[in-house]
């Protein structure tokens, strides 16, 4: 918020909240006294003036029963000033007096001197009395003004300006276009100003979240407040930005409405990669933008350009959530580029920290995977590593200088390898991809799993080695097989590539571990 001058616009004519429920409405500007019950033979009449001297014309003046709190008359001051209520029974009665909205130059008030019904001095009636002398002042009327705006500079019609004095005195009015709006006929004091409302994020003068917070202004007698404020609206969109292995990113993220190309508004994520995105209801197109310009730019959901992105619908209700996006980013070994083959799993395998690749910067996609490198995998994933402690020799083919040593005990110890009967592991010998089925099947944990009386292989058999474990890995969706002119094989003897092993610790982890 901020002082924005003298500009004026269409005023709003406002009573003071906290009046009990028969206070509502504006008077008619044409008034006549009201008719009482039969007989009525009483009446009151005074005077109204303004603080520092001067008659009143064109005051209204209401009277309400002190005890049941009904309207029971109103009328208005002449032209000097001068006032009379008739048609009244004997009782107590309470008075307001009020401008008219084409003037508002004078703070409403009840007799005498009070700014709520409860807190007005009654005054009472005897059959017959025509009381006089019911005289008030009136000092000029403050007004807190607000031009209210929403991000994209029209008015936020609808919001509300809500003027707390600090004793608990209280009124409010509605934004109408163009949004320039005043809360009138204000007495003096501190008050405390709140702008907001349904669709909008309230706030207090000046731009804070609480009422401890919020600035108190003093005004005086005829002073107004200006204010200008941008509204941040209640709805919008909030998601996640990461790459394709799931690290938070740095992006901008662009939200452009559907029928309006001109209406834009861009957020940067936070650490975490999440971002909340403030807009109107309406359909919006969505993009995502990383600071680092490795990473290819993409629209919601996964589209590619702008005209081919679904657009994201925003209710009138809660924040749309789960507008999320994962960047393809740069490759992660120069031989391993978008669009090769099992791309994504080799970016995901080095962003776990599964593998480091060569020291050349490649991971060789199409080389085989050796035994030791194998118990690298597995123990990487499962989160160990090296732990720089010796540990007892399974394998008399694996000692502790062995740079795989830790790895290919762990894999001992777990279970996972049971090695040759000779006593040996043979590190550097190719791991077949049927012992790659077992050596997953254990990493699992064995789950009780019954194969098929057939085989979803055209080269493995009911009886094979391996057999259960191979149709588990088909079961779960880690193997897809080759295609070949026989049908569906699975090549169980032949030698993992680098690749096709990163494709099935990615689906590994798809299928086996929780989100």
């Amino acid at each position: 918020m901020g002082d924005v001058g003298e500009r004026r616009g269409p005023r709003v004519w406002t009573r003071f909240w906290r009046v009990v429920g028969a206070v509502t409405g504006a008077a008619a500007l044409a008034l006549t006294p009201a008719t009482a019950h039969a007989a009525p033979t009483a009446s009151l009449a005074g005077t109204v003036t303004a603080v520092g001297g001067g008659t009143l014309d064109l005051i209204v003046v209401h009277a309400y029963d002190a005890d049941t709190h009904a309207a029971v008359g109103e009328t208005m001051t002449d032209e000097n000033g001068e006032y009379v209520i008739g048609g009244l029974e004997p009782g107590e009665y309470v008075l307001w007096f009020e401008d008219t909205p084409h003037n508002f130059t004078h703070a409403a008030e009840w007799y005498d001197g009070a700014y709520r019904m409860e807190d007005a001095t009654p005054v009472s009636l005897t059959e017959g009395q025509a009381r006089t002398g019911v005289d008030i002042e009136l000092e000029l009327a403050a007004r807190a003004c607000a031009g209210v705006f929403d991000y994209f500079d029209q008015a936020a019609v609808g919001a509300s300006i809500y003027a707390e004095r600090v004793d608990g005195l209280a009124a409010g009015a509605t934004v109408e276009p163009p949004g320039w709006t005043c809360v009138e006929n204000l007495p003096s004091g501190d008050w405390r100003v709140q702008i907001g409302g349904e669709g909008y994020v309230s706030e207090w003068y000046d731009d804070v979240a609480t009422r401890t917070e919020a600035a108190v202004t003093s005004l005086a007698p005829g002073e107004q407040l200006d204010m200008a404020v941008v509204l941040e609206w209640s709805t919008g969109l909030s998601g996640t930005v990461t790459d394709t292995r799931g690290t938070p990113l740095a992006a901008q993220v662009t939200a452009r409405d559907a029928g309006d190309a001109t209406r834009t508004r861009t957020v940067t994520t936070a650490a975490d990669g999440t971002y909340a995105l403030p807009l109107p209801p309406g359909e919006w197109i969505v993009s995502f933008d990383a600071q680092d310009p490795a990473y290819e730019p993409q629209w919601f959901d996964g589209a590619a350009s702008a005209d081919e992105a679904e657009p994201v619908l925003v209710g009138t209700g809660p924040v749309t959530g789960g507008v999320d996006a994962a960047l393809v980013g740069p490759p992660a070994f120069r031989d391993v580029q978008p669009g090769q083959v099992f791309y994504d799993e080799i970016r995901w395998l080095a962003g776990e920290g599964i593998t480091t690749g060569f020291p050349d910067g490649t991971f060789r996609p199409l080389g085989t995977v050796s035994r030791e490198a194998m118990a690298a995998f597995l123990h990487r994933f499962a989160g160990g590593g090296p732990s720089g402690t010796p540990t007892p020799v399974a394998f008399s083919d694996v000692g502790p200088g062995n740079p795989f040593h830790d790895d290919v005990e762990w894999l001992a110890q777990e279970g996972i390898a049971t090695g040759w009967p000779d006593g040996t592991f043979r590190p550097a010998a190719p791991v077949e991809r049927q012992a790659m089925a077992a050596f997953l099947y254990r990493f699992a944990g064995e789950p009780a799993f019954t194969p098929p009386a057939t085989s979803p292989f055209v080269d493995v058999s009911p009886g094979d080695a391996f057999y259960a474990e191979i149709c588990w890995l088909a079961a779960e969706g880690i193997t897809t097989g080759r295609t070949t002119p026989a049908g569906l094989a699975f090549e169980p003897a032949a030698a993992v590539e680098r690749q096709a092993m990163a494709a099935f610790l990615f689906r590994f982890a798809e299928a086996l571990i929780p989100a």
